[in-house]
């Protein structure tokens, strides 16, 4: 049995309702021998191409050349087989794998796809029209549509990269301009119209615990995506491509050997600051606190003994 078979055989014993219930092992199997190359040679990737190639096969495709970081058409065996929708919802998820990964479980016989797939360097893959349904969202699938982003196995710490949020920004706009009935708002019941991540309501996702896109991509979620879409701002405050390429660069700087991101890192350096903190208590001291006063309390002490010392010898030497 093929990595192929063993992930249609797997899907089938446990019908998962989104990407991020698959084992990543699962789908990483799938990688091999597979590898597609952003901005492929021969690609139709232009806005009048776009359109073009769009109406004559029935599709609704973004505009790939006004993408921020790139993207391409590449579509699922599925594309064009799929009931029609009337999209008025976004829903965000994280993959818990590769972009590569996610796109041949897609592609195998499984019961699930998504629209788009977002890498960590901003590029993308539409894999389906924004007219038909993407099965990823459990009972949102009649009217959602849906964007996949890779992570590193684990969301939860793994943060989406500044590439990723332009991009996730960019698409949730450009759904909006080409779906109208997309609200511009964050969706206030499950069937509502507007942007949404997968766990928002559990009508979304029936699977208890899921965190789906990630823990702390749900802050970057509140924190970052929700307010640029609300303002239509695809890159954060005015940000270049290449100031971005510079605060992801410094963003894996941050990250030291046994951690795997800056939160790991913060969270790692307070628990050595507690560990000095509880050295530096002395005797006749409860806290760190206290015992710092003692400390500079016997610095000024020492401080104030050599002023006399110093004034003592000026005299004696004055008196001679």
């Amino acid at each position: 049995m093929d990595a192929r078979e063993r992930a249609a055989a797997w899907d089938r014993e446990h019908r998962p309702e989104c990407l991020a219930d698959v084992p990543m092992r699962i789908k990483e199997d799938l990688v091999e021998g597979h590898v597609e190359p952003d901005r492929p040679a021969g690609r139709l990737v232009g806005t009048a191409a776009v359109e073009v190639e769009a109406a004559a096969a029935g599709r609704i495709l973004v505009d790939f050349g006004s993408s921020p970081h790139g993207g391409h058409w590449r579509p699922l065996p599925d594309s064009g087989r799929e009931p029609a929708i009337t999209m008025r919802t976004v829903i965000h998820h994280s993959i818990v794998g590769s972009a590569e990964g996610a796109y041949q479980y897609f592609a195998g016989s499984t019961a699930i796809e998504s629209h788009f797939i977002v890498k960590k360097n901003g590029y993308f893959w539409q894999c389906m029209s924004l007219g038909e349904q993407a099965d990823a969202n459990f009972r949102a699938n009649d009217f959602a549509g849906s964007i996949e982003t890779e992570d590193n196995g684990n969301p939860d710490t793994d943060p989406w990269t500044p590439a990723q949020l332009d991009t996730l920004v960019w698409l949730s706009l450009e759904m909006r301009r080409l779906r109208p009935r997309i609200a511009h708002r964050k969706c206030r019941t499950w069937d509502d119209a507007g942007l949404g991540y997968h766990t928002l309501f559990p009508q979304w996702t029936n699977v208890p615990g899921k965190t789906c896109p990630g823990a702390i991509r749900k802050r970057q979620w509140a924190n970052s995506v929700l307010p640029r879409f609300l303002t239509g701002s695809v890159e954060e405050d005015d940000m270049t491509p290449e100031q971005a390429r510079q605060l992801e660069a410094v963003y894996k700087a941050l990250i030291v050997p046994g951690t795997i991101s800056p939160e790991q890192t913060v969270n790692l350096m307070f628990e050595r600051i507690r560990a000095i903190e509880d050295a530096m208590i002395v005797p006749g001291t409860t806290t760190a606190e206290e015992a710092f006063n003692i400390l500079f309390a016997r610095v000024r002490r020492i401080e104030s003994l050599l002023e006399q010392l110093t004034a003592q010898t000026q005299q004696t030497g004055q008196a001679e």
